[in-house]
C-alpha cells in the first residue's frame, strides 16, 4: 500500500457503537400505553454534554427508543410486542470495565435506561418484560467482526465531511477494483447513507466493467 493510504487511515477518527437493549413484552402496545413508533427520552439536548457521556460506562444520558409494531403489527405474535432502547457510546467507555464486571455494568446501564424510559413516558415497562438482551459495543465486536464495536464508520470532520470525501473517491482507490461502501466510505454514516454509497459502488463498478448502465 503507498504511504499516503496508511496516513489516511491513521489521521481519521473512529465512529461510535451503541448499547441496545432488546425487550420482548407480552402485552400488544395498546396494553402498555405505546402510542409511536418512536420516543426519544433525556433530560437535555446538550450536544457537547451529550457526546461526553458517550465514553462513560454509565446508563447513557439520552436513548432513541422504538416500538417496532407500531410501525410493523405483525413483527411480533398477537398480544406481544417489541421494544428496543438504543444508545450511542464510544467503545473507549468499555475499555476500563473488568471482564468480570461486564455483565454487572450492562445490566446497571439497563435497569437506568428502562427507569429513565418509564419516568418520561410515565408508562410501566417492567411488568411486561417476558425476554430481554442487553448489547454493547462489545457484542458488536464478538458476533459482526465490527472494529471495537463500531457501527457509524468514521466520525465526520470538517477535512473529513461527506464532500470532501466524495471528491477524493478515485484518489483513495489504492487497489484496483476495490471500493467501499457504508460509514467507512465516501457519504459516511448513516442507514442512508450506507445504502446509497453501495448504490453509487455499484455503479462504479459496472462502469470499470463496460457495462452500459
Amino acid at each position: 500500500m503507498p504511504e499516503i493510504a496508511y496516513k489516511y487511515v491513521n489521521a481519521r477518527k473512529h465512529g461510535v457503537g451503541v448499547f441496545v437493549v432488546y425487550m420482548g413484552l407480552d402485552a400488544p402496545p395498546e396494553e402498555i400505553g405505546l402510542t409511536t413508533y418512536g420516543y426519544v427520552v433525556g433530560p437535555h439536548a446538550d450536544t457537547e454534554k451529550l457526546y461526553e457521556s458517550f465514553y462513560k460506562p454509565e446508563t447513557p444520558v439520552i436513548q432513541a427508543t422504538t416500538c417496532l409494531n407500531l410501525a410493523l403489527p405483525e413483527f411480533s405474535p398477537p398480544g406481544t410486542s417489541i421494544l428496543s432502547m438504543t444508545c450511542l457510546m464510544r467503545p473507549e467507555a468499555w475499555a476500563n470495565v473488568r471482564p468480570q464486571d461486564y455483565f454487572e455494568t450492562k445490566t446497571r446501564m439497563a435497569d437506568g435506561l428502562i427507569s429513565q424510559f418509564e419516568r418520561g413516558t410515565k408508562l410501566s415497562i417492567r411488568k411486561y418484560i417476558e425476554e430481554i438482551e442487553i448489547s454493547t459495543p462489545e457484542t458488536y465486536a464478538r458476533y459482526t467482526g465490527t472494529y471495537n464495536g463500531i457501527i457509524y464508520g468514521y466520525e465526520m470532520e470538517p477535512w473529513d465531511s461527506v464532500i470532501p470525501r466524495m471528491l477524493s473517491i478515485q484518489d483513495e482507490k489504492y487497489i484496483d477494483g476495490l471500493y467501499f461502501a457504508g460509514g467507512f466510505s465516501f457519504r459516511a454514516l448513516g442507514y442512508s447513507s450506507s445504502l446509497l454509497s453501495g448504490q453509487t459502488t455499484a455503479l462504479l463498478t459496472l462502469k470499470e466493467m463496460g457495462v452500459q448502465i
